[in-house]
């Protein structure tokens, strides 16, 4: 055997060609999973960790309906960011915590538009933009924790 037949570039190189390949569909499912299960708990844990004080003082056990999370949903479709960041800010009037909002509603809202593309609610487009104003949204809520 030589020694190229074991070279990590090369490996790592063939699985970048290989992940090119992949349907949007399934990246797009990955980004909505990434979002959900990686960054918005890494979020908040970074955020507890700088202020263990905790300086949201919103009531941590205030759930949204389904109607919200599906409102909530809507309004990521349909509009930019200022409504969406609305429609959070009238959440913590209610006395939801702001760590409830990311777990809660915006990672069940990834999770959703991930549902939404796949049946074909909406397009790649739409779904990247919902996307890209929940990690927006995320911005906005980390400053706060």
């Amino acid at each position: 055997m030589s020694d190229r037949s074991f070279n990590p570039r090369i490996s790592a190189r063939a699985a970048r060609s290989l992940t090119a390949f992949r349907s949007d569909d399934e990246r797009m499912r990955s980004l909505a999973r990434t979002i959900e299960a990686e960054i918005v708990p890494r979020l908040l844990m970074s955020a507890a960790a700088a202020n263990p004080a905790g300086g949201n003082t919103a009531t941590a056990g205030c759930i949204p309906e389904p109607a919200d999370l599906h409102e909530f949903t809507r309004l990521l479709l349909v509009h930019d960011a200022a409504v969406a960041s609305a429609f959070l800010q009238i959440q913590r009037e209610r006395g939801m915590a702001d760590d409830h909002l990311c777990l809660q509603l915006l990672a069940p809202a990834a999770r959703l538009l991930g549902e939404f593309w796949e049946r074909g609610a909406c397009d790649s487009a739409q779904l990247t933009l919902g996307l890209v104003r929940i990690h927006a949204l995320l911005q906005e809520i980390s400053g706060r924790l």
